[in-house]
């Protein structure tokens, strides 16, 4: 699993973008697109990407598009590109909402899947959270972190704080 992290750092994922926008060189668009969706100032240096594609079978006209992959030739480009796009919030590409994450690993990106019910749950309460590297869960609950190393874990604790914004509502 380390060595196919190691291979995917100066990769991102981007995901939302139609289907055909990139044709007929993915690496041209995205080096041109980027920066003007990002709002980068000129860059002494153009993005240069080593290759770009899509993953996975073609789908049919109304599925959603297919996650694009771009491999950076720096790693500091991409970590640009990425402190762009959080900053940006909203990356558009013709209106339209594209997000930009991190490559990661097969076996990272299961293990931080497992977090999604889980996550559902601290959003509806609005609690701020996130996930460290590589699938640890940080949750912010009255100015104090909590770290969960599972789902489990974060689910009692999420019980225990529903638990007590009910004893509140009844009292």
């Amino acid at each position: 699993m380390d060595l196919e992290t190691r291979s995917r750092l100066s990769n991102i994922r981007l995901v939302n973008l139609p289907e055909g926008a990139e044709v007929p060189d993915p690496c041209s668009f995205l080096e041109g697109w980027l920066p003007e969706a990002l709002d980068l100032a000129p860059l002494r240096c153009p993005i240069l990407l080593e290759r770009a594609h899509r993953v996975g079978l073609r789908r049919d006209a109304g599925d959603p598009p297919r996650t694009l992959i771009m491999k950076f030739q720096s790693y500091k480009q991409k970590m640009l590109v990425m402190k762009a796009a959080k900053e940006k919030k909203d990356v558009l590409y013709k209106n339209k909402r594209v997000r930009l994450y991190n490559d990661l690993a097969t076996e990272v990106h299961r293990q931080r899947k497992k977090y999604d019910n889980v996550r559902q749950q601290l959003r509806s309460l609005g609690l701020r959270h996130g996930i460290m590297p590589p699938a640890k869960l940080v949750v912010t609950y009255r100015e104090e972190t909590h770290t969960f190393n599972m789902p489990t874990e974060a689910q009692e604790f999420i019980n225990k704080i529903k638990e007590e914004r009910e004893e509140i509502t009844t009292e």
